[in-house]
């Protein structure tokens, strides 16, 4: 008895859009739940045209500032991990912020400016407040004659937990953690193995252990390299965006050959 607890998986399938809640149209821009048109501008949680996502997009005239709002429900939690994935069209600017005790926390905890075309990216940020607060997931007009589009799918909000370091990935939760294939630039796909079915084939020169646990039960990304494979053919997966501002990184990564 009593109100159902919120989902913390959005997936914007459903007209209540799991309790989230859209701002007042700031002169016309505003989120609206759109169905993909085609297989080409397919959602990410079907992938294909009977899938649903949160559209903001840019319109004229163009008002420096002007913004569109996406509320969740309210959270007393310290800490949450959010991770979405997003589309980033033309000119706008993507933040994520706060709203707590009536004011927009600042400055943003997630900011995204650069054009990604139309391939889904993926998205991860640690909210970490003192007071209850709402996540804000905002658009804002740069008010310049451009068009810009924001597309927004499958949000996961994991609470009193902190989001894993950037591009990070042991692959062992059953998924890509964020890396996810170049299908425009690729001739073929990665794919994600264990080593018990190194253990138990031998058409493949599959790892029989991985490098996170040492074990067959542990995951990793695979390439298989065959004889029909055609020179200067590639593969190719991507992380989520890392900013420039973060200076020089050390990638480390575990191959085995």
């Amino acid at each position: 008895i009593g109100e159902c607890p919120y989902n913390n998986f959005c997936d914007f399938e459903t007209p209540d859009l799991c309790g989230y809640t859209i701002a007042e149209p700031d002169q016309g821009l505003g989120w609206e739940q759109e169905q993909s048109t085609d297989d080409q501008s397919s959602d990410h949680t079907l992938g294909h045209s009977l899938g649903h996502y949160m559209v903001a997009n840019s319109l004229t005239p163009h008002i420096q500032g002007r913004s569109a709002r996406l509320f969740t429900h309210q959270y007393t939690e310290q800490n949450i991990c959010v991770r979405f994935w997003y589309k980033l069209i033309g000119d706008v600017e993507f933040n994520i912020r706060t709203l707590s005790v009536g004011n927009f926390l600042s400055p943003p905890y997630f900011t995204a400016k650069v054009q990604r075309g139309y391939d889904w990216s993926f998205g991860q940020v640690t909210i970490d407040s003192m007071e209850a607060y709402q996540v804000v997931f905002e658009t804002v007009d740069p008010g310049i004659e451009l068009e810009g589009q924001l597309i927004l799918d499958d949000i996961y909000i994991n609470v009193n937990k902190k989001c894993d370091p950037l591009a990070y990935c042991d692959f062992e939760n059953g998924d890509m953690c964020g890396y996810h294939h170049n299908t425009r630039f690729s001739d073929f796909n990665w794919v994600m193995l264990s080593g018990e079915l190194g253990s138990s084939q031998n058409d493949w020169d599959v790892p029989k252990v991985d490098n996170t646990l040492g074990t067959a039960k542990g995951s990793f990304l695979y390439l298989h390299m065959t004889q029909n494979r055609n020179e200067r053919e590639r593969c190719i997966i991507e992380s989520e965006i890392v900013p420039e501002s973060l200076g020089v990184l050390c990638l480390q990564l575990y191959l085995n050959i």
